[in-house]
């Protein structure tokens, strides 16, 4: 039914009617009147490109705090696997403290059984 000359016919003729009605509204505007149009346009644009960025960047910001978490709960699980694997700062030696302390243990109170191998 829509593959008929007929439709066809239909169709452009709505279209013409269209864009006739659309010449004849922009031909009767003022420049003035132009202005304003082209600023509520402006207007639009800018308030919906405004919202989109700002959506982007609060998605960027959740995406970064949610890589963070991720990180230090990372970061605890091997800090509580390394104190299990070594019950106790007693049981380290200095290889031992070097690990702690990549993985961000405090180790100032450790005793310094095997800290002669790192200072010396």
């Amino acid at each position: 039914m829509k593959d008929t000359p007929e439709h066809a016919a239909i169709v452009s003729s709505k279209i013409a009617t269209y864009i006739g009605a659309l010449t004849a509204v922009a031909s009767g505007l003022t420049i003035t009147e132009w202005g304003v149009v082209v600023g509520i346009v402006v207007g639009v644009l800018g308030l919906v490109f405004g919202q989109y960025w700002s959506w982007r960047k609060e998605f960027r910001e959740q995406k970064a705090i949610d890589a963070d978490e991720v990180r230090k709960q990372e970061l605890h699980r091997a800090q509580l696997a390394f104190l299990n694997r070594k019950r106790g700062p007693t049981s380290c030696d200095s290889l031992d403290i070097v690990e702690a302390q990549a993985l961000g243990i405090d180790t100032a109170d450790w005793p310094a059984s095997g800290m002669g191998a790192l200072n010396g």
